[in-house]
Parts: C-alpha cells; sequence; structure tokens
C-alpha cells in the first residue's frame, strides 16, 4: 500500500510477508506492493478456499496457517457464510465482532500450521522489510512466532480488534503505532 512505500527510497524493492493474505488482492496491503513495486511479497493463508485465487494473482504463495507452536495437522475454521473473513485455527467467537456469526456455518479443515521464522528461512529472505497480519484475533500469536532481534521489519500492519492490543507486544521491540486504517494498527520502527 502506499503509505508502506513512503517509508522507502524510490525505487525500493523490498520483502514483506502478508499474513492472513486472504485472495491476495481484495482489501489486502500488499498486492500494490508486489504487482507495481517489484516486491517479494510472500503471501501466506490458511484457508484452501482462497488457494486458487492467491496461486492466480500472487508470484509466492505458502499455504499454512501461522503460529507459535508449529504442527502438522491443526484445525482451521472456516466459516462458509463468509469464507474470506473470521476464518481461524481458534475462532474467538466470545469476541463482540462475532456475535453476527455465531449461528453461522462453519467446517474444519486440517492445515499445518509454522512459525514466521520457519517461513522466513524457508523463502529464503535476505531481510523483511513489511510484515502484514491479520489472522481474525490470533495476531499476537504470529508476532510471538518470530525472532525479532534477528528480523526487523521497518513496517508492521497488524489487524487490531481492541484498539492499542499490540502495543505491548511491539513498543518494547522499538516500535510505534503511528495511525489506525480500518481495522488495522499500523506501526513503524524507531529508527534510532
Amino acid at each position: 500500500n502506499n503509505w508502506i512505500l513512503h517509508q522507502f527510497p524510490d525505487g525500493y524493492r523490498g520483502f514483506a510477508i502478508d499474513v492472513g493474505a486472504s485472495d491476495g488482492v481484495l482489501i489486502n496491503s500488499t498486492f500494490v506492493l508486489e504487482h507495481y513495486h517489484n516486491w517479494r511479497v510472500l503471501a501466506v493463508e490458511a484457508n484452501p478456499y482462497m488457494k486458487p485465487l492467491l496461486n492466480q494473482f500472487r508470484s509466492f504463495v505458502k499455504m499454512c496457517a501461522v503460529g507459535s507452536k508449529p504442527a502438522d495437522n491443526a484445525d482451521f475454521h472456516i466459516n462458509m457464510d463468509n469464507v474470506e473473513a473470521l476464518s481461524a485455527l481458534e475462532p474467538k467467537k466470545n469476541h463482540p465482532r462475532f456475535q453476527h456469526e455465531d449461528k453461522g456455518r462453519w467446517m474444519t479443515v486440517k492445515v499445518s500450521v509454522r512459525t514466521l521464522d520457519q517461513i522466513l528461512e524457508e523463502a529464503e529472505f535476505p531481510r523483511l522489510d513489511a510484515l502484514c497480519v491479520d489472522v481474525e484475533g490470533a495476531e499476537d500469536d504470529v508476532l510471538r512466532s518470530m525472532d525479532w532481534s534477528r528480523w526487523t521489519p521497518r513496517c508492521v500492519v497488524v489487524e487490531t480488534w481492541d484498539r492499542a492490543e499490540h502495543d505491548p507486544f511491539l513498543i518494547p521491540k522499538g516500535y510505534e503505532r503511528v495511525w489506525r486504517s480500518a481495522e488495522n494498527d499500523v506501526y513503524l520502527r524507531n529508527s534510532e
């Protein structure tokens, strides 16, 4: 997205990971980076219904869930009334955001779970410039799955159901929450 681009010099060719990439196009923070600015973006998604679209529109796709504990056969819950949204490893059905979805149709499939560290190593990224996370309430678990002393993205865009909920994790790591866009908090690493 343009905000991420403005954090880097003109013509910069960065590296980003988009966790919970969905279809890779709509309501997506990294499509423009990949398609118009030659960034290498790894689109990560657990929902198998999104795979055909991701493979059609994105160059680098990893189909798995992301969490702090790797697993080969974890339950992933898909909201069949809104396949693009609210599907998760552990849907937060007690959260007010789910009030209108609690009687919805759900399906469970088995998926693999990997940490961000595993995914970054497999992708052979030399660095990570931007991290975008939208996993329907499990963002903290994704953030905790990466070694922040090794990977220091300049920009972090993270879905936030409860305002500033990721401040306690990211601020001590040198990030400042600089703005909010829709349901995302946007953080920038201090350059000190």
